[in-house]
């Protein structure tokens, strides 16, 4: 997998869409073994101020491309992490009622929120699939959760 081409779903101008991308690649590189998908879904309203809608937009990301481009903040494990604004970890997705399939070979899922800089308000998630089942034990999970949160600034 190269680590330096981030894709996107949709794209979008941000003051610190490079700050972004860098997210996504540290993300990856700390375990590119077992992960195998990493993106950033966006609200949509928090990109385009304009648009009053709830969806859930997809950023940057390295990996196959997904066919979720949008997805309903009512739907799927992403929808639940920003709905609860807490990380969601799912150990096996194919046993999971909320998880909207990307892959076949998918087989977990962490969804960590990111908040604004102030701390007080989500405005989009850190996604990361593994081809592992169990593949975010606590060590990583919290890991995710710092490097997310070292982030922050730049939301």
């Amino acid at each position: 997998m190269n680590y330096q081409i981030i894709n996107y779903g949709i794209n979008f101008d941000h003051p610190h869409k490079t700050f972004h991308e860098n997210l996504i690649r540290d993300a990856l590189q700390s375990n590119p073994n077992l992960y195998n998908w990493v993106g950033i879904y966006y609200f949509e309203h928090y990109l385009f101020p304009n648009i009053q809608g709830q969806d859930l937009v997809l950023g940057g990301f390295i990996g196959a491309p997904s066919p979720h481009i949008r997805i309903s903040l009512q739907k799927g494990i992403c929808g639940r992490a920003l709905r609860e604004e807490r990380t969601v970890v799912v150990d096996d997705v194919n046993k999971h009622p909320d998880y909207l399939a990307c892959s076949l070979e998918t087989k977990s899922e962490i969804v960590i929120p990111i908040f604004d800089a102030s701390g007080k308000r989500a405005v989009a998630e850190l996604d990361i699939d593994s081809h592992t089942l169990g593949a975010f034990v606590k060590e990583q999970s919290k890991f995710l959760e710092d490097l997310v949160k070292n982030y922050q600034k730049y939301f």
